[in-house]
């Protein structure tokens, strides 16, 4: 039955085409092991039996864009190839298009998909932040998918029991957790005692770089530690003060990692971040203020956790 309201329009159709090649990705980005792309036109059969990889890199599934490109397909109209990677068993994984190949199954149309052959999952992480480089794609996707040391890192500590970042640090971009984009971020201001920004893939890559440098692995786990012992875990961690707590940090420590005192990690907690009297707005102009607030806490008591 079709459940479409009205015909898609030539211009429509071609204002939807145009779209797609617009987001296209203009940065080269290396992936090794990879096999010469073939275009495929595959059934509604073949497209229910395609893997979504959502525990790797995959994003949940978005229904308003499905029901836009289901109407679309229903009324003839043309949408882009999906890009696919084939497994070495045979098995095809969706890299980009997912609402495309979801939207195709319902429809029961068959669609034409690039497809690549990969030798592991790692290489399918690397080509689906190729595909999405340049598109609206959510940082904490970015970090889930890339494949360097301090993403790898991250997901490390999310996933073992007892870590302090176990279940308080999302991948999927989980509203009420804390975003592992921040993190990233976080782990580059203690390694450069600099304020950073730019896009996620750039402070990854910057990252990675940094952390076979002396001394970096413990200063990424000593920032992601000390957060969780001063920020409420349950509740979703904000940019502003996470920021300000890795510049007062970088700037607290020397050649080596020191960690508060207990006294120091109660001051700090105390810390109310919405008084406006204390911290005005949470902006770049107040980073400074913010940065005082944290050393001014973290002052030397007796002992040697100071």
């Amino acid at each position: 039955m079709n459940q479409s309201k009205k015909p898609i329009s030539a211009a429509e159709n071609e204002k939807a085409r145009q779209g797609y090649f617009t987001r296209s990705t203009t940065r080269p980005l290396i992936v090794k092991n990879v096999g010469d792309p073939k275009l495929m036109r595959l059934t509604p059969r073949q497209l229910a039996e395609v893997i979504l990889d959502r525990e790797h890199y995959q994003r949940p599934a978005h229904r308003p864009d499905i029901v836009k490109y289901i109407h679309v397909l229903r009324e003839g109209g043309y949408i882009p190839p999906i890009a696919l990677a084939q497994r070495a068993d045979g098995a095809m994984a969706c890299l980009d298009g997912q609402q495309r190949l979801l939207a195709a199954s319902e429809a029961g149309v068959a669609i034409w998909a690039v497809v690549v052959g990969v030798s592991d999952v790692e290489t399918e992480q690397e080509l689906f932040l190729v595909e999405n480089a340049s598109r609206s794609v959510r940082a904490d996707y970015i970090v889930r998918a890339h494949t360097g040391p301090v993403a790898e890192m991250l997901r490390k500590a999310v996933a073992t029991p007892g870590s302090q970042l176990h279940g308080v640090v999302t991948l999927d971009a989980n509203s009420h957790r804390w975003s592992a984009a921040l993190m990233v971020r976080m782990a580059a201001i203690v390694m450069t005692r600099t304020l950073h920004g730019g896009p996620i893939l750039e402070q990854l890559a910057q990252a990675d770089a940094l952390l076979v440098r002396p001394g970096n692995r413990d200063r990424v786990e000593g920032i992601w530690s000390i957060a969780a012992a001063i920020f409420d875990t349950t509740q979703r961690l904000r940019s502003f003060p996470a920021t300000c707590l890795a510049l007062a940090v970088s700037n607290k420590w020397g050649k080596h990692v020191v960690f508060p005192s207990a006294a120091a990690y109660r001051r700090m907690r105390a810390i109310n971040w919405s008084d406006r009297k204390v911290i005005p707005f949470e902006t770049q102009e107040y980073v400074d203020r913010g940065v005082r607030q944290i050393v001014k806490y973290w002052r030397t008591d007796a002992g040697p956790d100071t």
